[in-house]
């Protein structure tokens, strides 16, 4: 029986692009924000530093938030918009600008990451996530998995001591540049005026 590896991230850091690379690389693999603890096999850590925060957050709204909103789940939306720091009236995510986005992101990381872990990638706030669990630990850095395709391949690699499957990398950088892609007009509009 293949090996359980188990993804520890923050929404919007590129975990279920990991979870799916496992796969691929033929190993069962689970994603999970908070952890249950007892059940982690092989935690893989997927960090990132605050000058990430922009991308983890973007991410997580469109991609998270605004995907489930679009599929009818409209729980994730309410949970969000209590948070969200935008002044214009929303009603559904595509009421949401780049422009009133990078505001909310602007606030958010001069308020929130200075009070909170929040949306904090940093190893140490996801090992206490997994507080108790000894088992194997691996890191793989958001960086990377967005800059070094061949560096997570290769890691990944490296942990399941499997080689890259083909066509995987061609794969990984198909689905990165779609997200930038996405993610795009947001993370401009922040870039302006941060």
């Amino acid at each position: 029986m293949a090996a359980i590896y188990n993804v520890i991230a923050r929404s919007g850091s590129s975990s279920p692009l990991i979870q799916t690379l496992f796969w691929e690389f033929g190993f069962s693999c689970d994603n999970a924000i908070t952890p249950n603890v007892d059940r982690i096999k092989n935690a893989v850590l997927v960090t990132y530093g605050y000058d990430l925060f922009p991308h983890v957050m973007t991410s997580h709204f469109l991609e998270i938030v605004s995907d489930a909103h679009s599929s009818g789940n409209k729980d994730i939306w309410d949970g969000f918009i209590v948070h969200y720091s935008g002044t214009e009236e929303c009603n559904k995510p595509e009421d949401i600008t780049p422009e009133s986005w990078a505001k909310h992101v602007y606030n958010s990381m001069n308020y929130i990451i200075g009070r909170y872990d929040l949306f904090n990638g940093s190893e140490e706030s996801l090992m206490r996530q997994i507080e108790g669990y000894n088992g194997p630990k691996y890191i793989i850095k958001l960086e990377d998995i967005l800059n070094n395709p061949e560096t997570v391949l290769s890691q990944i690699s490296d942990i399941t001591q499997e080689p890259i499957p083909a066509g995987l990398l061609e794969y990984h950088k198909k689905s990165v540049a779609n997200q930038q892609l996405r993610l795009a007009p947001y993370l401009e509009a922040y870039q302006k005026i941060a």
